[in-house]
């Protein structure tokens, strides 16, 4: 909506589950972008119901490290993208030093994640017919997000808990710790990629 807000282009959002397709629907008609913002329910993860080269653009924000098939999803943005268009996502989940089991554990603890090394991002994008244009490092912005919302959590703890339940508030906790940790230990790093068709 965003996009849609400050550019004036036309923007199809999509995501899995349908309470997010719901939401970002009303929240388009409130901010009276119903004309530019529309929202579906698909699974990025498959085929895209979308023609051959009827985007300009694909953005993708931290959800190439829930897919497992990133070559697949790659070659099924070329298909959907204009020549020139570009693309941007980011990966949270690159191993860029040693860690434990219980390391990646806890950094998975909070939905189902892929970790990978760089080169199974780059190779697939360029595989799929993309020319990387930049990649950028995120991992220092990432430790200091992970951090925050934890403080942001334990702030309003006793709300949380009647909210969440122990168990999901302290998991919650944990896995936050985790991604900061690795983080900060460069150990676990993030990029965002742009790149171009």
């Amino acid at each position: 909506m965003r996009l849609a807000e400050t550019t004036g282009t036309s923007v199809v959002g999509i995501d899995l589950l349908e309470e997010g397709i719901v939401t970002a629907t009303r929240l388009a008609k409130e901010r009276g972008l119903e004309d530019r913002a529309r929202f579906e329910r698909v699974d990025a993860g498959a085929r895209l119901p979308f023609d051959d080269q009827s985007f300009d653009a694909v953005i993708s924000i931290d959800v190439m490290c829930h897919l497992h098939n990133r070559a697949e999803i790659l070659h099924e943005w070329h298909r959907i993208t204009s020549r020139g268009a570009r693309v941007l996502f980011t990966d949270p989940t690159i191993v860029t030093g040693l860690v434990t089991d219980a390391e990646i554990a806890a950094r998975s603890a909070v939905g189902i994640y892929v970790f990978s090394a760089q080169s199974a991002n780059e190779d697939p994008l360029s595989q799929a017919g993309f020319e990387l244009v930049r990649r950028e490092d995120l991992t220092e912005n990432m430790a200091s997000m992970a951090g925050r919302r934890h403080g942001a959590r334990e702030q309003f703890h006793d709300e949380l808990v009647a909210d969440e339940g122990d168990a999901t508030f302290e998991g919650v906790q944990h896995f936050l710790s985790a991604c900061r940790l690795l983080a900060r230990e460069r150990r676990l790093s993030g990029y965002a990629y742009l790149a171009r068709a």
